[in-house]
């Protein structure tokens, strides 16, 4: 892996080679749920790095995927067709 990776370190790298951003990638995660992957594993791996904040940070990128997915129902409530649209 190159020196400037991202994964450089180990702490994105499982113990069988996975790579952290491949998962993403196999899994079509998106951008929330694959920051939320990243923070998980790399929690408790990475030196001079508090656990705590990165189970946060994982916290945090999953809520935001949940306000994504509601605001994407209130969306598509707001287009669809209501009992009065069919009415005489």
């Amino acid at each position: 892996m190159p020196e400037n990776s991202p994964g450089h370190g180990g702490w994105y790298i499982g113990s069988r080679g996975t790579e952290c951003l491949d998962i993403i990638d196999q899994f079509d995660l998106g951008y929330c749920k694959g920051n939320a992957l990243e923070y998980l594993l790399r929690a408790g791996r990475k030196p001079d790095n508090d656990e705590k904040q990165d189970l946060r940070k994982a916290i945090f990128y999953l809520q935001q995927r949940i306000r994504d997915i509601d605001r994407d129902m209130t969306d598509l409530d707001m287009n669809k067709p209501s009992v009065r649209d069919y009415e005489d």
